[in-house]
């Protein structure tokens, strides 16, 4: 028979696991829905956690351990490749953490932007681990390249303008033809009608 001491006990511990339990779908949601992941890199180089967000994210399996630091370097776009591999070296060697954007390719060949903060933690003035998180932010760096290729393209047709005017033309805002993106598109008074 169970003692009342031994049964408090044991109603605490279910408590407290049942919380836990809710404490880690809280955070495994709000990871899903922010499209971010955590992490955690050893000072032997090692990751010694991965979030199922993140492993998601790379396009891994969620039930998977974390990568090891030749798999996630394989994971990185060839073009980012040497400078994570440098950064990460440099991290461990100097307790240091990182702020950083890099493309990774994952397995089914999709390129994602992924914006990577982490800080270290001493422990007795000794490096314990970095800790981190990883954000998606590709929607964001499409969007970014877009307003920057539309911008460079306006700042070309009002440099056209000017040579409108000069060869006795109505100018840009009255008419002018010009094409984006393989499509003409014809300014009349303002408007853009497009022509495909």
């Amino acid at each position: 028979m169970q003692t009342q001491v031994e049964h408090q006990r044991q109603s605490s511990g279910n408590e407290t696991a049942d919380a836990l339990r809710l404490n880690e779908f809280y955070l495994s949601e709000g990871q899903r829905l922010a499209h971010t992941g955590s992490w955690a890199l050893d000072p032997a180089g090692f990751f010694s956690h991965w979030s199922h967000e993140l492993l998601r994210m790379y396009g891994l399996d969620p039930a998977r351990e974390a990568p090891n630091l030749e798999e996630y370097l394989a994971l990185i776009h060839p073009q980012d490749r040497e400078f994570m591999a440098r950064t990460i070296e440099k991290m461990v060697a100097e307790g240091l953490g990182c702020d950083l954007k890099k493309r990774i390719v994952r397995p089914d060949g999709e390129v994602r932007y992924i914006r990577c903060v982490g800080v270290p933690v001493f422990e007795n003035g000794s490096l314990k681990s970095i800790v981190g998180t990883a954000m998606d932010i590709t929607e964001q760096e499409m969007l970014t390249q877009e307003m920057r290729r539309r911008q460079a393209y306006l700042r070309w047709w009002s440099g056209m303008e000017s040579k409108f005017q000069s060869w006795g033309g109505m100018g840009v805002g009255a008419c002018g033809v010009g094409w984006i993106d393989g499509l003409v598109d014809i300014w009349i008074d303002g408007a853009a009608l497009p022509v495909h």
